[in-house]
């Protein structure tokens, strides 16, 4: 190949985390640490990293238009939102409030 003929991406485009895909390894990094996220998830968390490295090769490229990057956030700020889901919120507080509620009810014996 020449060096005036055009490339679908540059050599150092692979190698280089852009910021969508470091934000998103921060936020799988802190869920796993917390706990909130299984093997399970793990297609879900895929699919965010996908999702992530296309937008940054749509942001560092020259070429591409503002709508598909816009479209693009669109759908890796869909695919976080999934994966925040996966994540139980309040789950203690429910368990407590569901236990209580199907508490024993026990009546004082008559005198």
């Amino acid at each position: 190949m020449s060096d005036e003929q055009g490339r679908l991406w540059s050599e150092s485009r692979h190698r280089r985390r852009g910021v969508s895909t470091r934000a998103l390894g921060t936020t799988v990094a802190a869920m796993r640490t917390a706990g909130m996220l299984e093997p399970i998830d793990e297609a879900c968390v895929v699919e965010c990293r996908v999702s992530a490295g296309v937008l940054d090769a749509a942001i560092v490229d020259p070429d591409e238009s503002r709508f598909v990057i816009a479209r693009l956030l669109a759908e890796h700020r869909a695919n976080l939102l999934l994966l925040r889901s996966l994540a139980p919120v309040g789950g203690d507080a429910l368990d407590d409030l569901l236990r209580e509620l199907s508490a024993p009810v026990g009546d004082t014996p008559d005198p």
